[in-house]
């Protein structure tokens, strides 16, 4: 006998329905948020995509990036200013870009050669990201801290500070970090050994070779370096020598070429630019003063670039080639370290506070790139000296720290730091974040 349905069982039965047509306009919405999303995010992808058009030699100020991330106006302390700029291991600009093209294939070949010896332990192996450059870092700075504490001498051994010099490094921390990255990555200890002692064997090898090209260059043998073209786009400058390419903002440029004008020596001075067609005569915002000034650099470049004569190497001879034989050698120098960034820099609010509470008037671990004020350490002297490096850091005076991301680095100077806080004349400011 069939059961009559009651009053309550249809609204039952219309309960999954509901939901069903509940979930299908969920389902809806959540495709046309999605279309939307997506649509959003295609239009900001394609405004940051390349775009491959033929350049017009002509920079455009409106498009320069709105944060400042320096002042290279403001004056400093006496102190900071009568820092000397060391350039005592600089040499010729065409001789230093030429150097440093062969010390980016010299690295370039070893960190291919670190993934090989490995894949002979191992099949198939893939050395992770920044193995390579952890071990690099410290077994140049264990040399040269015994370098420096053996004497000047002994510092000017080391010709090419990316790579070490000496072979029988093996027993040193860096080796042993090596090893134990090697071994966390699968190979054994024997193995790990064998590895990184050959590593360093070729690395030596290298070097040499490099201290030669450096000797060489030092005694007055002309540089064969590749002609050097440098291209302004919209919102960049490619530098482009033989099969190296290495692109710059068009702030940056300003920048470089404000500091080069600055501390590089006078037989390599170029004349600020002049004022844009068009530009406003006074610019009271500090930010479009500053896109103002990388556009007007940036055409002075390029119109050099266009009226520039042909020398006897092949390459174009002008005002600005030496600056720019400079700035080659110092963007290939930091476009050899690879990585995403080794450095945990402070940004200008806090800047404004050191200037203005603490009285902070020079920079620790910076470079010509991202330091905020003209007057910085760095780590690399040679080639950052024409754009106001002062060498290496000195804790005697009122810096700011910024310390390098690489554990032995970042202990070494804190310990250097602390030692010498007693002596500290000014106040210094550290950054670990």
């Amino acid at each position: 006998m069939k059961k009559k349905p009651t009053s309550e069982e249809p609204a039952a039965a219309e309960k999954p329905k509901k939901k069903a047509a509940a979930a299908a306009d969920g389902v809806k919405k959540t495709i046309k948020k999605t279309a939307s999303d997506s649509g959003a995010f295609n239009k900001e992808k394609k405004r940051h995509e390349h775009t491959a058009v033929a350049s017009t030699g002509v920079a455009s100020a409106t498009r320069v990036a709105k944060m400042v991330l320096w002042d290279l106006t403001t004056p400093l302390p006496k102190w900071a200013e009568a820092v000397p700029v060391d350039r005592k291991l600089c040499i010729a600009p065409a001789a230093a870009a030429a150097l440093e093209m062969d010390g980016m294939t010299a690295c370039n070949k070893l960190r291919h050669r670190l993934g090989e010896l490995a894949q002979a332990h191992k099949p198939n192996m893939v050395i992770r990201p920044l193995t390579f450059e952890r071990w690099r870092f410290g077994a140049t700075w264990e040399e040269q801290s015994a370098g420096s504490k053996a004497g000047k001498k002994a510092q000017k051994a080391t010709a090419f500070p990316l790579l070490p010099c000496k072979p029988d490094g093996g027993g040193g921390p860096a080796a042993q970090a090596l090893m134990d990255d090697l071994q966390w990555q699968g190979l054994n200890e024997g193995a790990a050994k064998e590895v990184a002692a050959a590593l360093r064997s070729e690395a030596a090898a290298a070097t040499a070779k490099l201290t030669t090209r450096r000797q060489q260059a030092v005694s007055g043998k002309p540089a064969s370096l590749p002609p050097l073209a440098v291209t302004v786009n919209r919102h960049s400058l490619d530098f482009a020598c033989g099969k190296r390419l290495t692109k710059l903002s068009l702030a940056g440029y300003a920048k470089l070429c404000a500091l080069h004008r600055r501390h590089g020596s006078k037989d390599e001075a170029v004349p600020p630019a002049p004022p844009r067609q068009g530009a406003a005569e006074s610019e009271p915002d500090f930010e479009e003063a500053a896109a103002e000034e990388a556009a007007a650099e940036a055409e002075a470049a390029a119109a050099e670039e266009a009226e520039a004569t042909s020398g006897a190497g092949g390459g174009l001879v002008g005002a600005r080639t030496a600056l720019h034989q400079r700035v080659l050698a110092l963007l290939l120098r930091y476009s050899t370290l690879q990585g995403s960034g080794y450095q945990a820099a402070l940004g200008p609010p806090v800047w404004r506070v050191l200037r203005a509470r603490l009285g902070v008037g020079f920079e620790c671990f910076a470079s010509p790139l991202n330091c905020h004020l003209p007057r910085f350490c760095s780590a690399f002297p040679d080639v950052d000296a024409p754009f106001g490096s002062a060498g290496a850091p000195d804790p005697t005076l009122g810096l700011s720290l910024t310390l390098p991301l690489a554990p032995a680095l970042a202990l070494s100077r804190l310990l250097l730091l602390t030692s010498s806080l007693p002596a500290v004349p000014h106040r210094v400011a550290v950054s670990t974040s």
